[in-house]
């Protein structure tokens, strides 16, 4: 395997292991208590998880609670395909310079 493959697919690793981390992260934020009552804002800046309330042994107990977040992962996206758009404009790049051997 070529030495800008191997780049390619340990840069993409590192990427896509980053994605499921955060990812997880926020599944982990949200997934954390399934009797709160609570809203969420979404935009591509934060990620706002807002309680305002739990239910406890049938008894409603108000909780004033507020997480704010980087939406990571949506600028993950955009920063990977441009990472990739990079590679393939690079190794075309790469191509068209090199003499083909015959």
């Amino acid at each position: 395997m070529s030495r800008p493959f191997r780049t390619i697919i340990i840069i993409n690793s590192l990427l896509v292991l980053l994605f499921i981390a955060v990812n997880y992260g926020i599944w982990s934020q949200f997934n954390s208590n399934g009797n709160a009552l609570g809203f969420s804002r979404w935009n591509p800046f934060w990620i706002t998880d807002i309680h305002s309330g739990v239910l406890v042994n049938g008894n409603w107990m108000a909780l004033s609670g507020m997480v704010i977040f980087p939406n990571f992962p949506f600028w993950l996206f955009f920063i990977s395909t441009a990472i990739n758009l990079y590679f393939v404009y690079k190794l075309t790049k790469d191509k068209e310079t090199k003499p083909n051997p015959s």
